[in-house]
């Protein structure tokens, strides 16, 4: 994991960045949803 300007960027277990774009896409699927619920799109995207 890396944090970059304040935001934690979760990386794979191969040490590849997980990326802006799967970021945001991950926290889009469900914008109001809880912080959990984000947490676990983001996981279900790696």
């Amino acid at each position: 994991m890396a944090r970059i300007a304040g935001v934690d960027i979760p990386s794979n277990k191969a040490g590849e960045m997980f990326g802006r774009e799967r970021m945001l896409e991950a926290l889009n699927e469900e914008p109001d949803a809880a912080p959990e619920v984000l947490d676990g799109n983001v996981k279900a995207t790696r």
